[in-house]
Protein backbone atom coordinates (compact mmCIF):
# COMPACT_ATOMS: atom_id res chain seq x y z
CA UNK A 1 0.00 0.00 0.00
CA UNK A 2 1.17 3.50 -0.96
CA UNK A 3 2.35 6.15 1.23
CA UNK A 4 -0.15 8.37 -0.49
CA UNK A 5 -3.14 5.67 0.38
CA UNK A 6 -1.67 5.46 4.53
CA UNK A 7 -2.14 9.48 4.11
CA UNK A 8 -5.46 9.76 3.50
CA UNK A 9 -7.03 7.03 5.30
CA UNK A 10 -5.04 8.44 8.50
CA UNK A 11 -6.94 11.76 7.20
CA UNK A 12 -9.81 10.58 6.89
CA UNK A 13 -10.09 8.68 10.14
CA UNK A 14 -8.98 12.32 11.60
CA UNK A 15 -12.10 13.45 9.82
CA UNK A 16 -14.50 11.03 11.40
CA UNK A 17 -13.52 11.61 15.06
CA UNK A 18 -13.49 14.83 14.72
CA UNK A 19 -17.12 14.81 13.39
CA UNK A 20 -17.97 12.24 15.89
CA UNK A 21 -16.40 14.17 18.62
CA UNK A 22 -18.11 16.95 17.15
CA UNK A 23 -21.55 15.14 17.21
CA UNK A 24 -21.34 13.74 20.52
CA UNK A 25 -20.80 17.27 21.98
CA UNK A 26 -23.64 18.44 20.40
CA UNK A 27 -25.67 15.73 21.19
CA UNK A 28 -24.98 16.31 25.19
CA UNK A 29 -25.10 20.44 24.92
CA UNK A 30 -28.83 19.57 23.34
CA UNK A 31 -29.59 17.29 26.44
CA UNK A 32 -28.76 19.78 28.39
CA UNK A 33 -30.91 22.11 27.05
CA UNK A 34 -33.76 20.02 27.13
CA UNK A 35 -33.39 19.09 30.52
CA UNK A 36 -32.66 23.05 31.72
CA UNK A 37 -35.57 23.87 29.30
CA UNK A 38 -38.40 21.14 29.97
CA UNK A 39 -37.32 19.29 33.03
CA UNK A 40 -37.69 21.25 36.07
CA UNK A 41 -41.64 20.78 35.54
CA UNK A 42 -43.12 17.94 34.30
CA UNK A 43 -45.78 19.12 32.06
CA UNK A 44 -42.84 21.88 30.73
CA UNK A 45 -43.28 20.55 27.16
CA UNK A 46 -46.97 21.26 27.16
CA UNK A 47 -46.36 24.79 27.00
CA UNK A 48 -44.49 24.55 23.81
CA UNK A 49 -48.48 23.58 22.33
CA UNK A 50 -49.92 26.50 24.10
CA UNK A 51 -49.40 29.09 21.17
CA UNK A 52 -50.17 26.80 18.77
CA UNK A 53 -53.09 25.69 19.67
CA UNK A 54 -54.46 28.89 20.82
CA UNK A 55 -53.99 30.80 17.24
CA UNK A 56 -55.42 27.74 15.50
CA UNK A 57 -58.39 27.19 17.94
CA UNK A 58 -59.03 31.11 17.69
CA UNK A 59 -58.31 31.63 14.30
CA UNK A 60 -60.85 28.59 13.65
CA UNK A 61 -63.46 29.94 16.51
CA UNK A 62 -63.15 33.37 14.59
CA UNK A 63 -63.49 32.03 10.90
CA UNK A 64 -66.86 30.33 12.02
CA UNK A 65 -68.29 33.21 13.77
CA UNK A 66 -67.53 35.35 10.72
CA UNK A 67 -69.21 32.55 8.47
CA UNK A 68 -66.36 32.62 6.06
CA UNK A 69 -65.53 29.78 3.67
CA UNK A 70 -62.01 27.45 3.62
CA UNK A 71 -59.40 29.14 2.11
CA UNK A 72 -59.16 27.40 -1.47
CA UNK A 73 -59.78 24.11 0.24
CA UNK A 74 -57.92 24.64 2.91
CA UNK A 75 -59.81 24.48 6.49
CA UNK A 76 -59.30 27.03 8.79
CA UNK A 77 -57.21 24.62 11.59
CA UNK A 78 -54.92 23.64 9.08
CA UNK A 79 -54.62 26.87 7.07
CA UNK A 80 -53.56 28.70 10.53
CA UNK A 81 -50.74 26.04 11.19
CA UNK A 82 -49.56 25.61 7.92
CA UNK A 83 -49.13 29.39 7.92
CA UNK A 84 -47.98 29.85 11.85
CA UNK A 85 -45.02 27.21 12.27
CA UNK A 86 -42.68 29.05 9.51
CA UNK A 87 -42.86 32.23 11.33
CA UNK A 88 -42.40 30.12 14.66
CA UNK A 89 -39.31 27.92 13.36
CA UNK A 90 -37.99 30.99 12.56
CA UNK A 91 -38.29 33.36 16.01
CA UNK A 92 -37.72 30.39 18.19
CA UNK A 93 -34.65 29.59 16.15
CA UNK A 94 -33.64 33.08 15.86
CA UNK A 95 -34.17 33.99 19.51
CA UNK A 96 -32.43 30.52 21.22
CA UNK A 97 -29.25 31.45 18.75
CA UNK A 98 -29.48 34.99 19.61
CA UNK A 99 -28.84 34.14 23.40
CA UNK A 100 -26.73 30.56 23.04
CA UNK A 101 -23.27 31.88 23.82
CA UNK A 102 -24.27 34.35 26.45
CA UNK A 103 -26.27 31.79 27.95
CA UNK A 104 -23.89 29.09 28.15
CA UNK A 105 -20.68 30.83 28.75
CA UNK A 106 -19.60 28.14 31.62
CA UNK A 107 -19.34 25.18 28.73
CA UNK A 108 -17.09 27.26 26.98
CA UNK A 109 -14.10 26.23 30.07
CA UNK A 110 -14.44 22.75 28.21
CA UNK A 111 -11.78 22.32 25.80
CA UNK A 112 -14.10 20.31 23.37
CA UNK A 113 -17.01 22.85 23.35
CA UNK A 114 -16.91 26.12 20.78
CA UNK A 115 -19.17 28.35 20.04
CA UNK A 116 -20.12 26.70 17.02
CA UNK A 117 -21.65 23.94 19.19
CA UNK A 118 -23.80 26.13 20.93
CA UNK A 119 -25.14 27.71 18.33
CA UNK A 120 -25.98 24.27 16.88
CA UNK A 121 -27.23 22.62 19.54
CA UNK A 122 -29.68 25.39 20.50
CA UNK A 123 -31.05 25.23 16.81
CA UNK A 124 -31.56 21.77 16.45
CA UNK A 125 -33.24 21.88 19.26
CA UNK A 126 -35.73 24.30 18.34
CA UNK A 127 -36.20 22.46 14.60
CA UNK A 128 -36.76 19.22 16.46
CA UNK A 129 -39.52 21.03 19.18
CA UNK A 130 -40.85 22.82 16.24
CA UNK A 131 -41.28 20.39 13.91
CA UNK A 132 -42.65 17.54 17.03
CA UNK A 133 -45.13 20.58 17.70
CA UNK A 134 -46.60 20.20 13.79
CA UNK A 135 -46.61 16.47 13.71
CA UNK A 136 -48.71 16.26 17.16
CA UNK A 137 -51.44 18.88 16.44
CA UNK A 138 -51.74 17.37 12.51
CA UNK A 139 -51.97 13.80 14.33
CA UNK A 140 -54.26 15.48 16.73
CA UNK A 141 -56.93 16.62 13.66
CA UNK A 142 -56.52 13.44 11.60
CA UNK A 143 -58.19 11.82 15.38
CA UNK A 144 -60.46 14.77 15.37
CA UNK A 145 -62.12 13.88 12.04
CA UNK A 146 -60.19 16.13 9.50
CA UNK A 147 -59.02 14.83 6.10
CA UNK A 148 -54.93 15.59 6.08
CA UNK A 149 -53.04 14.61 2.98
CA UNK A 150 -49.50 16.42 2.39
CA UNK A 151 -49.30 16.98 -1.06
CA UNK A 152 -45.61 17.40 -1.53
CA UNK A 153 -43.82 16.23 2.25
CA UNK A 154 -40.39 17.16 1.00
CA UNK A 155 -41.72 20.38 -0.03
CA UNK A 156 -42.73 21.02 2.52
CA UNK A 157 -39.90 20.21 4.54
CA UNK A 158 -37.47 22.46 2.26
CA UNK A 159 -40.16 25.24 3.51
CA UNK A 160 -39.01 24.65 6.93
CA UNK A 161 -35.15 24.22 6.40
CA UNK A 162 -35.83 27.83 4.92
CA UNK A 163 -37.41 28.96 7.73
CA UNK A 164 -34.90 27.15 10.03
CA UNK A 165 -31.64 28.80 8.00
CA UNK A 166 -32.90 32.13 8.33
CA UNK A 167 -33.50 32.38 11.92
CA UNK A 168 -30.03 30.94 12.48
CA UNK A 169 -28.16 33.46 10.85
CA UNK A 170 -30.50 36.48 12.17
CA UNK A 171 -29.42 34.93 15.35
CA UNK A 172 -25.84 34.73 14.11
CA UNK A 173 -25.79 38.09 13.79
CA UNK A 174 -27.69 39.28 17.16
CA UNK A 175 -25.14 36.55 19.35
CA UNK A 176 -21.79 38.57 17.36
CA UNK A 177 -23.01 41.84 17.37
CA UNK A 178 -24.70 42.47 20.95
CA UNK A 179 -22.42 42.11 23.27
CA UNK A 180 -20.57 45.52 21.13
CA UNK A 181 -23.89 46.70 20.69
CA UNK A 182 -26.66 45.45 23.75
CA UNK A 183 -29.41 47.67 22.20
CA UNK A 184 -29.23 45.72 18.88
CA UNK A 185 -31.26 42.71 20.82
CA UNK A 186 -34.34 45.57 21.54
CA UNK A 187 -34.46 46.97 18.43
CA UNK A 188 -34.67 43.00 16.33
CA UNK A 189 -37.09 41.92 18.66
CA UNK A 190 -39.52 45.41 17.09
CA UNK A 191 -38.95 43.89 13.81
CA UNK A 192 -39.10 41.04 13.83
CA UNK A 193 -41.91 40.38 16.47
CA UNK A 194 -45.15 41.85 15.50
CA UNK A 195 -44.30 43.63 11.90
CA UNK A 196 -42.57 40.42 10.03
CA UNK A 197 -45.75 38.27 12.20
CA UNK A 198 -48.42 40.19 10.57
CA UNK A 199 -46.62 40.09 7.13
CA UNK A 200 -45.75 36.93 6.77
CA UNK A 201 -48.76 35.15 5.88
CA UNK A 202 -49.89 33.59 8.99
CA UNK A 203 -53.45 35.14 8.62
CA UNK A 204 -53.55 35.71 4.72
CA UNK A 205 -52.10 34.43 1.10
CA UNK A 206 -50.57 36.67 -1.35
CA UNK A 207 -53.63 36.45 -3.45
CA UNK A 208 -55.87 37.36 -1.05
CA UNK A 209 -54.27 41.01 -1.14
CA UNK A 210 -54.68 44.14 -2.96
CA UNK A 211 -51.70 44.05 -5.92
CA UNK A 212 -50.30 47.79 -3.98
CA UNK A 213 -49.67 45.85 -0.55
CA UNK A 214 -48.74 42.60 -2.04
CA UNK A 215 -45.57 44.03 -4.01
CA UNK A 216 -44.52 45.35 -0.55
CA UNK A 217 -45.10 42.64 1.21
CA UNK A 218 -43.26 40.65 -1.01
CA UNK A 219 -39.80 41.32 -0.21
CA UNK A 220 -40.41 39.59 3.13
CA UNK A 221 -39.00 36.36 2.41
CA UNK A 222 -40.52 34.52 5.06
CA UNK A 223 -44.49 35.24 3.37
CA UNK A 224 -42.48 33.55 0.30
CA UNK A 225 -41.87 30.45 2.57
CA UNK A 226 -45.29 30.40 3.99
CA UNK A 227 -46.93 30.75 0.35
CA UNK A 228 -44.37 27.21 0.37
CA UNK A 229 -45.37 25.94 2.75
CA UNK A 230 -49.29 25.79 1.72
CA UNK A 231 -48.49 25.21 -1.50
CA UNK A 232 -46.61 22.25 -0.76
CA UNK A 233 -49.20 21.34 2.23
CA UNK A 234 -52.20 21.76 0.17
CA UNK A 235 -53.36 19.96 -3.39
CA UNK A 236 -56.10 22.69 -3.75
CA UNK A 237 -53.82 25.18 -3.57
CA UNK A 238 -50.54 26.23 -5.81
CA UNK A 239 -49.16 29.74 -4.69
CA UNK A 240 -48.44 32.06 -8.07
CA UNK A 241 -46.46 34.74 -6.05
CA UNK A 242 -43.51 32.74 -5.37
CA UNK A 243 -40.21 33.55 -6.16
CA UNK A 244 -37.72 30.51 -5.05
CA UNK A 245 -34.81 32.53 -6.16
CA UNK A 246 -35.35 35.45 -4.16
CA UNK A 247 -36.47 32.95 -1.23
CA UNK A 248 -33.57 30.87 -1.20
CA UNK A 249 -30.57 33.01 -2.07
CA UNK A 250 -32.10 35.50 0.69
CA UNK A 251 -32.03 32.78 3.57
CA UNK A 252 -29.15 31.22 2.13
CA UNK A 253 -27.00 35.08 2.52
CA UNK A 254 -28.51 35.77 5.53
CA UNK A 255 -27.58 32.39 7.26
CA UNK A 256 -23.61 32.53 5.72
CA UNK A 257 -23.26 36.40 6.98
CA UNK A 258 -24.32 35.24 10.48
CA UNK A 259 -22.07 32.55 10.53
CA UNK A 260 -19.18 34.22 9.00
CA UNK A 261 -19.94 37.31 11.37
CA UNK A 262 -19.65 34.58 14.36
CA UNK A 263 -16.72 33.02 13.54
CA UNK A 264 -14.75 36.61 12.69
CA UNK A 265 -16.21 38.06 16.15
CA UNK A 266 -16.75 35.19 18.40
CA UNK A 267 -13.02 35.85 20.68
CA UNK A 268 -13.46 39.50 20.42
CA UNK A 269 -17.06 39.05 21.67
CA UNK A 270 -15.73 36.81 24.45
CA UNK A 271 -13.88 39.01 25.47
CA UNK A 272 -16.08 41.65 26.52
Amino acid sequence: MSQATLQNRSALRDVIGAFELQSRVIGAIILRETKSRYGEHRLGFLWVFIEPVLFVLGFAVLHTMLGARDHQGMTPELFMLTGLLPYMLFRDVMSQVSASINGNRALLAFPQVTTFDLIVARALLELGTVVAVFAILVTALVLAGQDVAIERPLALFGSYLLAFGFGIGVGAVLAAVSPFFPSIKQLAAQLFGRPMFFTSGVFFTAGQLPESVRNVLLYNPLLHVTEWSRSAFFASFESQFIEFGYMTLFCLSILSAGLMLHSVLQKRALAR
